[in-house]
């Protein structure tokens, strides 16, 4: 039995007939759509269904997909899972790109990050995106969203003040992009560390500018 489905049965088997109930108002609270918490015990149990259900979208697995549909049993919960997990996964899909480019050419996937580091992350080169064809991207606003996506990588790193050995892991958790290139990034917000918590600290000084 799949992981997600054991996790499902658990909150079932604990929560009793208001499980669907507490999905819901974790789903919403999680969206802030709501002030307060409904069940905040069960919290962690929903986040690991959650988590580990939204592995099986990214695998396709179809079959288990079908299973959680019909345990929950009602469309209007079913689909406001699954639009809070696509919501979830909008940075892994706006960097598929990267992830495409990485198995073809990891050289020029690195190329690819050191020019938006370069020209989108520590200062802007608001043209630079007419490069996309260079690297066999679809159109510039595939470029834009790699750079959207690695610039939000960036500061998170930086609020959190990661230590360089955790980085690496964050990344690929959220990217699915190897440990290489993972890797590679890491070293990039490392060395540029102190320039972009700079950034983080004049945007919330100067926040029209």
């Amino acid at each position: 039995m799949q992981e997600s489905i054991k996790i499902l049965n658990q909150i079932i088997k604990e929560i009793g007939e208001d499980w669907k109930k507490g999905l819901d108002t974790y789903l919403k609270y999680e969206s802030d759509e709501m002030d307060a918490e409904m069940m905040p015990q069960y919290n962690s149990l929903f986040e690991k269904f959650v988590n580990t259900y939204k592995e099986d979208i990214i695998d396709d697995k179809a079959s288990v997909m079908k299973q959680v549909e019909k345990i929950i049993n009602n469309d209007l919960l079913y689909s406001d899972l699954n639009e809070y997990i696509e919501k979830i996964l909008e940075a892994y899909n706006a960097i598929n790109p990267l992830r495409v480019l990485e198995i073809q050419d990891i050289q020029k996937a690195k190329k690819l990050v050191d020019i938006i580091f370069d020209q989108v992350v520590l200062r802007l080169n608001p043209n630079v995106q007419e490069r996309y064809a260079e690297f066999g991207l679809g159109n510039q606003e595939e470029f834009f969203n790699v750079g959207g996506v690695l610039n939000s990588i960036c500061t998170v790193i930086v609020l959190q003040n990661l230590h360089k050995d955790a980085m690496s892991g964050m990344i690929r958790f959220n990217t699915r992009l190897s440990k290489e290139i993972s890797e590679y990034i890491s070293e990039k917000i490392d060395q540029n560390f102190e320039s972009l918590k700079m950034q983080l600290i004049l945007k919330k000084l100067y926040p029209n500018a």
